[in-house]
């Protein structure tokens, strides 16, 4: 469950879990800004249910990989983080935390 504020941030792969289970999150009850969910590798296409409990809930968008891979999404600090197709298969990185190449 979302009960802070989460931003910038995106999620790849299955989404799991008892109760609620959305692209991003299972359970927003908290502030979400500019994130985002992989549509083609979370097993969640319905680009309504970022969030388990609530639909369309606000901040949350999904994007399918060739989406991610093609740009920083929207609200993505340039300085903060990278995108590089021999890099993390494309998808965006941390500049300070990068994935192994």
């Amino acid at each position: 469950m979302c009960a802070g504020s989460v931003s910038d941030s995106y999620s790849t792969g299955t989404v799991s879990g008892p109760g609620y289970v959305g692209g991003f999150v299972g359970q927003d009850g908290g502030t979400i800004d500019d994130t985002y969910w992989d549509t083609t590798t979370s097993g969640i296409a319905n680009l309504g249910q970022g969030a388990g409990n609530v639909s369309n809930a606000n901040g949350i968008k999904g994007l399918t990989t060739a989406q991610l891979q093609s740009g920083l999404p929207s609200g993505f600090d340039p300085s903060v983080w990278a995108e590089n197709a021999a890099i993390n298969d494309g998808i965006p990185y941390l500049i300070a935390n990068p994935p192994p190449q």
